[in-house]
């Protein structure tokens, strides 16, 4: 795997089960040193939302693809806990939602995206309230 953050991290372990005679090896820096830590705030489902979102194809594809993966979340973190066994962390602060801030030099531009998030969840699983 090209890539050692939650992307790269994750395919690894996602071909380790199903192929478990594969060698899998990750190649890169450690998790949080690239786009991990730079994505981490963007990855929830209304993140990147923009009052263009719900009205292009792609846009639409995006939230839906969002959404879907939301609901396969719960699933798929309960499968690497229980890997994860002992190891797994008492408490890793899935469950308590995702906050989205507007702040205090936010721009126009973020002040209409900020705006559209609620707009999209009749379309989308997601559950956004203002």
């Amino acid at each position: 795997m090209v890539g050692a953050g939650v992307l790269g991290r994750s395919a690894a372990f996602a071909l380790a089960a199903e192929a478990p005679e594969a060698r899998v090896a990750l190649a890169g820096d450690p998790v949080g040193a690239g786009a991990s830590r730079a994505a981490g705030a963007m990855l929830g489902v209304l993140g990147e939302v923009t009052p263009a979102s719900p009205g292009t194809p792609h846009g639409r594809f995006r939230l839906d693809l969002a959404a879907r993966a939301s609901v396969m979340w719960p699933a798929w973190r309960e499968r690497v806990r229980d890997a994860a066994g002992a190891a797994a962390l008492a408490s890793d602060g899935w469950g308590a939602g995702t906050h989205v801030l507007l702040n205090a030099v936010s721009s126009r531009l973020d002040d209409a995206a900020f705006t559209a998030i609620p707009r999209p969840r009749t379309s989308t699983a997601s559950p956004a309230r203002t």
